[in-house]
């Protein structure tokens, strides 16, 4: 059953409501082998432009993956001075141009400047190419649990690549020469690291296995790959388990766990940088035993997950898509 959501410009046209039509549909798209797919529809009959009678484009939303990232954590609330450059960098999706946002002087709370920024950031649909207009005019910013986050107003089923869903923080933000260097009060919000969402969700932990068995003590692990190259992880942690079943089938009676450093070697023969004090592993490990990457440039509080994880949170991003477009001037 389709349901009709009324939406207004409470500021400028607080008379002119408009309707959004939200629906569940069966359609056939191309790529699917003429299989049916359920998704949910986001449709209006009201325009981007009264005048020219622009009509805004249907939305059938099939996945919700919104490129997002969230800074430091930081707390308020922020003053920023004459001595900072409160300026403020951010590219959302595959935006080759840096878009810089000057912030006032002042002193903020993180909802009040995550609102601030919220509003500068969409008015950049009207500067931007066409193809990221929805991105910048759609996106999301908050302050959460003490960080400042940062939401693609588009979706994709990618996160790299040309057609990506990502937002990118500039490392130079809130950064301002100054008499020593930089000044040290620009960390404030949290942002000063580059920061981008490709890099976050773009890492995934690898896994392998021992090929052939292991002595403690040795600094040579030999690996057997599944599609990675140890040598291109030097300087990153590594986990290895054995499991119950010792060389030639008997049980172990516990099941041994420890970290190491890869340090170099072969795609298949990784130097190793262990516990031990000739630099290798403590213990013995057996043909097939697991090894797991455990570092990597992923968000220490796990990799930003699905921004909305629920049909509410589904629905009301394609309200709010189709809303945001809509001209209520009449």
């Amino acid at each position: 059953m389709a349901v009709n959501v009324s939406v207004y410009d409470l500021v400028n046209y607080p008379d002119n409501s408009k309707t959004v039509t939200v629906d569940i549909k069966q359609v056939t798209p191309i790529g699917y082998e003429g299989d049916e797919q359920w998704v949910v529809s986001c449709v209006t009959s009201a325009y981007s432009d009264n005048t020219a009678r622009t009509a805004i484009q249907d939305i059938y939303i099939q996945n919700m993956r919104a490129g997002w990232l969230k800074g430091m954590e930081a707390s308020g609330p922020f003053t920023l001075t004459s001595g900072v450059n409160a300026g403020f960098e951010i590219k959302i999706d595959a935006d080759p141009t840096w878009r810089h946002i000057d912030i006032p002087t002042g002193v903020y709370t993180g909802d009040a400047l995550a609102d601030w920024l919220e509003t500068e950031i969409r008015a950049l649909n009207s500067v931007v190419s066409s193809t990221y207009q929805l991105a910048y005019m759609n996106m999301s910013t908050e302050y959460t649990d003490g960080r400042f986050q940062f939401v693609s107003g588009s979706v994709s089923e990618h996160f790299t690549g040309a057609n990506r869903s990502s937002v990118a923080v500039n490392a130079d933000t809130l950064y301002a020469p100054g008499p020593g260097g930089q000044d040290p009060s620009a960390h404030t919000l949290g942002l000063d690291f580059p920061m981008t969402s490709e890099s976050l969700s773009g890492f995934a932990s690898k896994e392998g296995r021992v090929d052939g068995s292991y002595t403690a003590g040795n600094t040579t692990l030999n690996t057997k790959e599944y599609g990675w190259d140890v040598t291109t992880f030097s300087g990153s942690v590594f986990a290895i388990t054995s499991d119950l079943i010792e060389e030639g089938g008997f049980e172990n009676s516990t099941v041994t766990y420890e970290y190491f450093i890869c340090v170099g070697g072969t795609p298949a023969a990784m130097t190793i940088q262990g516990a031990h004090a000739s630099g290798g592993l403590l213990n013995n490990y057996d043909p097939d035993d697991k090894i797991v990457m455990f570092d990597g440039p992923q968000d220490p509080q796990a990799t930003p997950t699905a921004w909305n994880s629920e049909v509410d949170g589904v629905v009301r991003w394609g309200i709010k898509s189709i809303a945001n477009q809509i001209d209520y001037s009449s």
